[in-house]
């Protein structure tokens, strides 16, 4: 049970400030910036300890954090050194609720991974601490972007699950230092680095070539730079169009797949009918199909290279692939593994 006398509510704010209170936000400067109370004083939890000669004497403190948590454990090290305190209740969360004019954007019916691609074009068109409000029915979508927000730098201000989705707030940051998530302490915040992720996708099967584009898409928009080479049968995924071939080459051609549609899948294919049904449950799930995935990841920026040693043995021609495919052998592809810090074989 809270004790009243340790805690106070933003309802009596204004009256402090008129008093003359000392306010103390123990946030990082980073959610700071997005807002405070005015006036407060600015000594992060990890710091206070060390700074407590800051603080004045014979005054009452009132914390506030993002939330209410990191408020509570400043405050029973402040009761530790005996120095009166109280945490605000809800924390500056609970302050800031005035209706705001923050827009808000419908990802329900999507499946991964659209929400997180809106998520980043989104943020992409926004200016520096504006806000946005996701509303999503995936329930994955709060651990996905919690995840894209301790790689990128920006901030969830708050994250809600009612009863048939979810709500998430984020604060657009351009800058590129750290910042805790609402009230995780900061020894478990992720440690970035700028490495790059590469991938060699060497199978043709429809659900393998997805679970591809998925992740390549996923490290895009945490700000890596992916590359992902196709080889043998992986180059069917990249077909775009059928061409005349003769001699092998047209056997080859008769054998494999033309477009991402008529992929096979891994197991169960039953002759094409189980791809065909795993295509169908995608649509009717508002999964993005392979082809518009495809072209989603070369949005985000995503390198396809088609390894020029396989293409010569099965006969297929650079017409037959997508325009933005480069051509290439495994010394290009090791080139940007060197520089990667995830490496994956499909």
């Amino acid at each position: 049970m809270t004790n009243e006398n340790t805690t106070f509510t933003y309802e009596e704010i204004p009256e402090l400030i008129q008093k003359n209170a000392y306010l103390l936000d123990i946030r990082n400067q980073c959610e700071r910036d997005i807002g405070y109370i005015n006036p407060s004083f600015n000594i992060p939890l990890d710091e206070l300890e060390e700074r407590l000669s800051e603080l004045p004497k014979n005054q009452t403190i009132y914390l506030y954090c993002q939330s209410g948590p990191r408020g509570e454990r400043a405050l029973e090290l402040l009761t530790k050194h005996q120095i009166i305190a109280k945490n605000l209740i809800g924390g500056y969360s609970a302050y800031s609720q005035q209706p705001l004019n923050i827009p808000t954007v419908d990802v329900q019916g999507l499946q991964c991974p659209a929400p997180i691609l809106q998520v980043k074009n989104t943020l992409d068109s926004m200016k520096d601490k504006e806000q946005v409000t996701f509303i999503a029915s995936d329930p994955g979508f709060i651990n996905d972007v919690t995840a894209w927000c301790q790689h990128t730098g920006n901030v969830m201000i708050n994250s809600s699950i009612l009863e048939k989705h979810v709500e998430i707030t984020l604060c657009k940051r351009t800058t590129t230092e750290s910042c805790p998530l609402n009230d995780l302490p900061a020894n478990t915040q992720l440690k970035v680095t700028p490495d790059g992720a590469t991938m060699v996708v060497f199978s043709g099967d429809f659900d393998r070539a997805l679970a591809s584009m998925i992740i390549a898409s996923g490290a895009a928009t945490m700000g890596k730079k992916v590359t992902v080479l196709f080889t043998f049968w992986g180059l069917s995924v990249l077909k775009k169009q059928k061409i005349k071939k003769n001699g092998l080459a047209k056997m080859f051609d008769i054998m494999l797949p033309n477009h991402t549609n008529r992929l096979p899948i891994s197991k169960m294919n039953m002759g094409g009918l189980g791809s065909k049904m795993i295509q169908t449950v995608m649509k009717k799930k508002n999964v993005t199909s392979l082809s518009d995935m495809i072209h989603q990841a070369h949005d985000l920026g995503v390198e396809f290279i088609a390894c020029s040693m396989s293409m010569d043995i099965m006969g297929i021609e650079a017409s037959e692939l997508y325009d933005f495919v480069q051509i290439g052998g495994v010394a290009m592809y090791l080139g940007e593994a060197e520089k990667a810090n995830l490496n994956l074989f499909i």
